[in-house]
């Protein structure tokens, strides 16, 4: 495993944590395409699809980490695999979407849940700098906040560059 600083990580790990949180409320994943696999992405969007079939709207609100601890560190031939385990604090409540009002859960006091990510790099993956180009358009984008290119809308390939959320799941 190439060089790895684990408190950078940690940080990097709790600021997509809630940004993945923070992109299912609002119901705009885009955001946070380019930090998750394809696999990861399309479950969030089946999260999303159901709630709004069953005419609900999911609310995570006043999120934050408490505790962040790296489980595992492994490597393979084509990859670097890091194991996660995030104690998370939030608010988490369904809304009707005709009434408003919540079906399920509270507002009024934070849960404290237990989640697993597995984040993986490719082990020939390039060197990342803070401002790339946009690969459809040339473009400057800074790919730590959306990673979408506000000129075209392309999304950065960050697997090619740094880790990217493979697995998310999360103890009730």
């Amino acid at each position: 495993m190439r060089e790895f600083d684990e408190a950078l990580f940690k940080t990097k790990i709790d600021n997509i944590f809630i940004k993945i949180y923070v992109a299912l409320t609002r119901e705009n994943l885009k955001d946070i395409e380019h930090f998750v696999s394809k696999e990861v992405f399309e479950d969030l969007e089946k999260f999303l699809e159901d709630k709004k079939n069953k005419n609900q709207k999911q609310v995570y609100d006043e999120i934050n980490v408490k505790n962040t601890t790296i489980l595992n560190k492994k490597e393979n031939d084509t990859l670097d695999i890091v194991e996660v385990e995030l104690i998370s604090r939030y608010m988490d409540y369904i809304l009707d979407r005709k009434s408003g009002k919540i079906i399920e859960g509270t507002d009024q006091r934070r849960v404290e849940r237990r989640n697993f990510l597995t984040f993986e790099k490719k082990k020939d993956s390039k060197e990342i700098l803070l401002h790339q180009k946009c690969p459809n358009c040339g473009a400057s984008m800074s790919i730590n906040s959306s990673g979408v290119c506000k000129f075209c809308r392309s999304v950065f390939p960050l697997e090619e560059y740094d880790y990217i959320l493979t697995s998310l799941t999360t103890e009730k």
